[in-house]
């Protein structure tokens, strides 16, 4: 079982650099000002991100920014950031991603098949 450190909002970006009120420079830095958090880089928070992307690219889901995917995250768990999931919590939103995208993949099956065949 993975343990994660406790993340303050103050200091969470490791890479922050000297301030001028827009927020943290770093690439891995999700948010704005003093409360940007670092995007979690634990496996199964790069498994949810890559599902999140994956139903981007299929046309699925239309926003693929990381507070799109925390909204997603809160909806599905109640918490606030991926980071502070738990492991079930974190494998609970990781079934829902896939079978999202089963339900799509399935549906645009049924549209393909109801289509028929394409008269020439």
């Amino acid at each position: 079982m993975s343990t994660r450190p406790a993340i303050s909002a103050a200091t969470s970006c490791p890479a922050r650099i000297a301030r001028t009120g827009s927020g943290c420079a770093s690439s891995n830095c999700v948010g704005r000002g003093a409360t940007s958090r670092t995007v979690d880089q634990e496996a199964q928070s790069r498994k949810i991100r890559a599902l999140w992307l994956g139903l981007h690219q299929a046309g699925i889901v239309r926003d693929p920014n990381e507070s799109a995917l925390a909204a997603y995250v809160k909806r599905m768990t109640g918490v606030e950031a991926l980071q502070w999931l738990d492991e079930h919590q974190a494998s609970r939103v990781i079934e829902q991603l896939k079978k999202w995208g089963f339900r799509a993949a399935r549906q645009a099956e049924d549209r393909a098949d109801s289509e028929g065949p394409r008269a020439q």
